[in-house]
C-alpha cells in the first residue's frame, strides 16, 4: 500500500520578500563648468546663509566665489570656517552656537568630505534640536532597517553641498561620519533625510587640487564604485552607475594626477566619477 507519493519529502519554505527598493539622490544636481553660480542663483528669495567650510577654502578664494553670488542675491552670509579634517562633536557644538543666533534659511557646505559631513549634522541638529546624537549614531548594515528614523529636513533651511575634491561623493549621499571626542570613536550616521537639497559639481573647483589629493580621492571614488558593484544590495540601477564610475576612473585618474589643471578634461571627468560613485554608493 506504499507508493512513490508516500516517499516524497515535502517541505514548506517561506517566500522571500525584499524591502521596497528605491534610488534616492538630491532633488537637484548641477554640473559642468560654472555650475556654482547657476546653482546658487536658484536660492533667490533666501534671506540668510551660513557657509560651512574650512580655512583652506577661505584662503583659496573658493568661499568668496560663493559669497559673491549670494551678495548679488541680497542674501546675508556668515562663514563658519573651523571645520577640522575629521570633524568631531565639539566642532558641531561650536557651529551650532554660531548658527542658532543667526537663524539661517540656507546652508552652503563647500570643501571636501569633512565640511559637507559636518554640515549635514549641523543641519540636522539645527532643524531637530531634540534629537540626540547617541540615538542616531547606531550602526546598521542596511539603512532601511534602522530603529531611529530622522524626520525629513528642509523645513527651516536648505542644504547645498559643493565638493572641491573628487572622491567622497558626500554631496549626494545620506551619510555623514563624525568623531565622538569623548569616546574617541568615529560614528557613521545614515538616513536619507541627510541627503543634501542640492549638489553643485563644478569642475572649476578641482583644477588646482594637489596631485596627491587627486590620487587619494580618485582611489576613494573607485573604492565606492567597486564596493557597491559587489554589494548584496546592488541593483540594476546602481550597477549601471558603478560600471560608469569605474570606467571614468580607469580612463582619467592617471591623466588627472599627471596633468592637473593642464588636463581639464581629466579633472572634470574625475569630478563627475566621484559624484556618480557617490550616487550608487548611497543606494546600493
Amino acid at each position: 500500500n506504499i507508493g512513490v507519493k508516500h516517499l516524497l519529502n515535502y517541505k514548506s519554505v517561506a517566500e522571500r520578500r525584499e524591502n521596497m527598493l528605491w534610488f534616492r539622490v538630491p532633488p537637484r544636481v548641477y554640473f559642468k563648468q560654472g555650475a556654482l553660480r547657476l546653482g546658487l542663483q536658484e536660492m533667490v528669495g533666501k534671506k540668510k546663509c551660513t557657509i560651512i567650510t574650512d580655512r583652506v577654502m577661505v584662503d583659496l578664494g573658493f568661499v568668496k566665489k560663493v559669497t559673491d553670488v549670494l551678495d548679488s542675491l541680497e542674501i546675508r552670509t556668515q562663514v563658519f570656517s573651523d571645520v577640522k579634517p575629521d570633524p568631531d562633536l565639539k566642532d558641531i557644538d561650536r557651529a551650532l552656537s554660531f548658527v542658532k543666533t543667526f537663524e539661517p534659511d540656507l546652508f552652503v557646505a563647500i570643501g571636501g568630505g569633512s565640511p559637507i559631513d559636518a554640515a549635514k549634522l549641523i543641519w540636522l541638529m539645527y532643524e531637530q534640536p531634540d534629537i540626540r546624537f547617541q540615538d542616531v549614531a547606531l550602526r546598521f548594515m542596511d539603512i532601511r532597517k534602522r530603529i531611529i528614523r530622522i524626520p525629513d529636513l528642509g523645513q527651516k533651511a536648505t542644504l547645498v553641498a559643493v565638493p572641491t575634491t573628487s572622491g567622497t561623493g558626500s554631496e549626494v549621499t545620506p551619510f555623514t561620519v563624525i568623531t565622538d571626542d569623548v569616546a574617541h570613536q568615529k560614528y557613521p550616521l545614515a538616513d536619507y533625510a541627510l541627503t543634501p537639497s542640492m549638489a553643485i559639481v563644478d569642475p572649476e573647483l578641482v583644477m588646482s587640487m594637489p596631485k596627491t589629493l587627486a590620487a587619494w580621492s580618485g582611489i576613494d571614488a573607485l573604492t565606492h564604485a567597486v564596493e557597491c558593484y559587489v554589494s548584496v544590495l546592488a541593483t540594476h540601477f546602481t550597477d549601471a552607475e558603478a560600471v560608469r564610475a569605474i570606467e571614468l576612473v580607469f580612463k582619467y585618474l592617471e591623466r588627472s594626477y599627471k596633468g592637473g589643471a593642464k588636463d581639464p578634461e581629466a579633472r572634470e571627468n574625475m569630478h563627475y566619477a566621484a559624484t556618480i560613485a557617490g550616487m550608487e554608493f548611497a543606494n546600493g
